[in-house]
């Protein structure tokens, strides 16, 4: 059992400690799970599509930056902007 289909750690096994064991280790594991500072606190977060299994495929860690977000969630804000002031034209 994984948090994520994405990622292969944190794990745990539910048929060798039960579901509900398996279930709480997850769920312990994934909250000590922390992105970068720079992620954490940035002011576009809310249109950001990074989490914590994208980071690890990119950076090889947890707390990496993987930067190409950046600019994906800068790249998306433009094209809502510019379709939103298409739309009010």
């Amino acid at each position: 059992m994984t948090p994520c289909g994405m990622l292969n750690t944190p794990a745990a096994r539910p048929f060798e400690q039960g579901f509900t064991g398996a279930w709480e280790e997850i769920v312990e594991k994934t909250a000590a799970i922390s992105l970068c500072p720079d992620c954490r606190e940035c002011e576009l977060r809310g249109t950001c599509t990074n989490c914590a299994a994208v980071t690890a495929a990119e950076t090889g860690r947890f707390d990496g930056k993987p930067e190409y977000m950046c600019r994906l969630n800068q790249s998306y804000r433009r094209s809502i902007r510019t379709l939103a002031d298409t739309l009010a034209e």
